[in-house]
């Protein structure tokens, strides 16, 4: 049988999987829920990547065992022990060793931004982080250091961004009039105690409310423009250091990605030219390929080992 690879991108809420040939050509795709077992813990994120696994076999007209490499691009595989214990788990339920490698999401979003070329991907969603590659193939990240270290720029930043000035608005000190409006109109905020309740008690996930801010940012409010150019500022800033490490000859390519810099807006605009402010011989260009794909290129180069 010719070299069959399996790749999939998993996150807090959905999980993209591709069964591809050795040259890259995709003979099936299947999703399934969340897999980031920080969210939905081990054991649902194994049976759910091992089931898709072999979802993804039946619709191609294999078995498990046929697969040469299976890669999976994770949120919530930063740590290594995270790794190691998934990886456990999935031999597991598979009764057998397989040729099984957990990266991390930002890493296989790389190698599908670029066509595993060298490039920086510049990811910002529910959090942030910045990793690129040169032709040697060396990896440099900067930031994606979670909410409470960093995570500059990232959905959750400019949603606690935003509270704060809305907390300022409340005292009578400053803030967004605007921004205090919407908050109040989407989320039901309409008092100090309604707002300390849903952040401290209730958990309010922060990052629904990135939306907003670039909303009022359009609308021309001076304290939400204000907190997209800081939090692209930050992001410009992390670019520019993964640059600098990789020293990358000739055009240095830079690709966004994650819920917040996905589709054109105010915030991508500023970002953009911010990077073009700081690096040199830039060339800012829409992804290649999906974050998926990328596990599939990582895992036609480890079926090659």
């Amino acid at each position: 049988m010719n070299t069959l690879v399996f790749g999939a991108d998993g996150g807090g809420t959905k999980t993209l999987g591709f069964i591809a040939d050795g040259n890259g050509t995709l003979c099936a795709q299947k999703s399934v829920g969340g897999t980031n077992v920080n969210v939905v813990g081990f054991d649902i994120a194994a049976a759910r990547l091992y089931g898709l696994i072999a979802d993804c076999c039946v619709e191609a007209g294999c078995v498990v065992t046929d697969l040469n490499a299976i890669v999976l691009g994770l949120a919530g595989a930063g740590r290594e022990e995270n790794r190691q214990r998934l990886r456990l788990e999935i031999v597991k339920l598979a009764g057998r060793e397989i040729p099984l490698v957990i990266e991390t999401d930002a890493r296989v979003g790389l190698e599908g931004a670029f066509n595993g070329g060298p490039g920086i991907l510049v990811i910002a969603g529910t959090g942030s982080v910045v990793i690129g590659k040169n032709s040697s193939g060396k990896i440099v990240t900067a930031g994606g250091w979670g909410r409470v270290l960093g995570d500059e720029g990232s959905g959750f930043w400019l949603g606690a961004e935003s509270l704060k000035s809305v907390a300022r608005w409340y005292d009578g000190r400053g803030g967004s009039h605007l921004l205090a409006g919407l908050i109040r109109q989407e989320f039901g905020f309409d008092s100090r105690d309604r707002l300390i309740a849903a952040v401290y008690r209730e958990g309010f996930e922060l990052s629904q409310l990135a939306a907003l801010v670039i909303k009022a940012a359009a609308g021309g409010d001076d304290v939400a423009q204000e907190i997209l150019a800081r939090g692209a500022t930050e992001l410009a800033l992390q670019t520019q250091a993964v640059a600098a490490q990789l020293d990358i000859a000739g055009k240095v390519a830079v690709a966004f990605s994650g819920g917040l810099l996905e589709r054109e807006s105010d915030y991508t605009n500023i970002l953009r030219s911010m990077i073009v402010s700081r690096i040199l011989n830039v060339n800012i260009q829409t992804a290649l390929h999906p974050p998926a794909y990328g596990a599939v290129l990582l895992a036609i180069e480890s079926a090659k080992t």
